[in-house]
């Protein structure tokens, strides 16, 4: 699975990838690739690129773009994909939940409940119909949905 991490603050993607990082570790049967961006237009920019994420990671309150919007903006290129929102605000969860975010986390968050919303984001994944396609560079994915 490919995982977009994106939070303005390197300290809490620092933050985050720890907690990916434990949770991979407690979940070997799992396989990530995980991209870490510090802007809203990084991550917009690798999209736009044709880079596709199973889940995202985003921070809401980032400088020029909300992460709702970023999310967004995902969700029109990958409608499967899961959406985390890891943010010290509440007052985004409504948009958040309207857009079918998998979790909205408030910073700090604990260990345990990092598992958890990845656990769901893992199972929406799991439940998608995927095609693998063997190419002479690598196995590729692809959803069933968009053949």
């Amino acid at each position: 699975m490919r995982i977009a991490v994106c939070d303005d603050m390197p300290s809490e993607v620092e933050k985050i990838s720890a907690a990916l990082s434990a949770y991979i570790k407690a979940h070997p049967e799992l396989c990530f690739d995980i991209d870490e961006y510090g802007t809203a237009m990084d991550i917009l920019n690798a999209v736009e690129k044709g880079i596709g994420y199973d889940i995202a990671l985003l921070d809401i309150c980032m400088p020029g773009i909300l992460g709702t919007d970023v999310a967004g903006e995902m969700l029109s290129q990958s409608p499967d994909m899961g959406v985390i929102f890891l943010t010290a605000s509440d007052e985004y969860a409504v948009e958040a939940f309207a857009m079918n975010a998998i979790h909205y986390l408030l910073k700090p968050f604990s260990q345990e409940q990092f598992d958890e919303a990845m656990d769901r984001a893992v199972r929406k994944m799991v439940d998608c119909d995927f095609v693998s396609l063997s190419c002479v560079d690598g196995v590729y994915r692809v959803r069933a949905s968009e053949i």
